[in-house]
């Protein structure tokens, strides 16, 4: 179990984690912030779907949930704008839902196919469903948009009663669909139907065996998960569009030429370029010929007739510049239609230097990056005051 002492900006509400008694951690909660909670289960689930190849243990990803919670909810408080503009032209909400309810599915499946009873879908026959549906174009960059008559249409074919408030109707049931399986209802297909009506009853039994707030809690960190590339590439912990973000460029005009000569003499070796490239090359009328004089090549049966060559923008002289030394390269199909071989046999290297446009950007861009990491550091450090955090997993 690892411990942390957390110092908190915020209230205990402001997590928007579920509320269990203290004694109720005891294995059941992988992270407990204060009296809030996440579920192992949720946890498990959460590492099992983000981290699918484990490049990062348990223990590093819980920690980074919690970071990533502590962040989102700041900015949500501080710079909603921020949140909002992100959704432009992007249906968050929609991906954010989907993957709650393939959480509550994974919980409690369902596979209502093989039932007559349960299967609203059935009263369907492919005429009808496309009746319902109607024709439909694409007509945003988000999908298919309906039409008024569509919507009304649609939404007063009841599916399944959720409570005694809210229903599933076919119209909920095409806003959760992706482009793909809205398509696929179009030309009324009963599987799609079938599919999310089960969907909807695990999201049911799931909501009847957890709180309001334990479900609130579900979808802050489905939320936090979701803006954790927005937010690291606005604090400038991560580049976006070549780091051109208000922090970044921020951190980028406080860089002085000072900073940038010392940056520079510390990693030189980082600015370091092939000059010159000594190498061979062979052209041939087939694939065939050309691979016969590679493998001869390779068997040191062909003397290479090599010289230096100056970085151009002649084909040949860019391809030999990527090639590493002492290798023969396949056969490559140049512009003109012949096959080309190419043997780069030595490399001559040279630095930028310090007055050039590279060695600036560069320098400049890496030493804001330095400055960004701190500051989203300290920030993290401000958030965590207070709050004693501790983490099971």
């Amino acid at each position: 179990m690892k411990v942390l002492k957390i110092a908190s900006y915020l209230s205990l509400g402001w997590l928007l984690l579920a509320v269990y008694p203290l004694h109720a951690f005891n294995g059941k909660y992988a992270i407990k912030i204060g009296n809030h909670y996440i579920d192992r289960l949720t946890f498990d689930w959460l590492y099992s779907h983000w981290i699918p190849n484990k490049e990062i243990d348990k223990t590093r990803f819980s920690e980074e949930l919690v970071d990533n919670r502590l962040i989102y909810q700041y900015t949500l408080e501080t710079q909603p704008q921020l949140l909002k503009l992100s959704e432009v032209d992007y249906s968050l909400s929609w991906h954010i839902n989907r993957q709650i309810i393939n959480f509550c599915h994974s919980q409690f499946p369902q596979n209502i196919l093989s039932s007559e009873d349960e299967n609203p879908s059935r009263k369907f026959t492919l005429p009808q469903l496309k009746k319902l549906v109607g024709n439909f174009k694409l007509t945003s960059r988000l999908g298919y948009v309906l039409s008024d008559e569509q919507k009304h249409s649609l939404d007063k074919v009841i599916l399944l009663p959720l409570d005694k408030y809210k229903r599933f109707s076919l119209l909920t049931l095409f806003n959760n669909l992706n482009i793909q399986d809205k398509q696929r209802l179009f030309e009324g297909d009963h599987q799609i139907i079938s599919r999310e009506i089960g969907f909807q009853i695990s999201y049911k039994k799931y909501c009847k065996n957890k709180s309001e707030s334990e479900l609130s809690m579900a979808k802050a960190i489905f939320k936090s998960l979701h803006f954790r590339n927005v937010l690291r590439d606005h604090y400038g912990i991560s580049l976006n569009q070549h780091g051109n973000n208000d922090s970044l460029r921020t951190f980028k005009k406080q860089v002085t030429s000072k900073d940038i000569e010392d940056f520079y003499n510390a990693h030189r070796e980082s600015f370091k370029f092939k000059q010159k490239v000594k190498y061979a090359a062979w052209e041939f009328s087939s694939r065939r010929l050309s691979e016969t004089f590679k493998d001869q090549l390779d068997n040191g049966q062909v003397e290479k007739k090599t010289q230096w060559h100056l970085k151009n923008n002649e084909w040949l002289n860019n391809l030999a510049f990527s090639l590493p030394v002492n290798k023969v390269s396949e056969p490559i199909l140049s512009p003109v239609k012949t096959w080309t071989l190419v043997s780069v046999v030595d490399v001559k290297y040279d630095y930028y230097p310090l007055e050039s446009e590279t060695v600036r950007y560069i320098a400049s861009l890496e030493i804001a990056k330095k400055h960004a990491r701190k500051r989203y550091e300290f920030l993290l450090r401000k958030l965590k005051k207070q709050i004693r955090i501790t983490i099971n997993v």
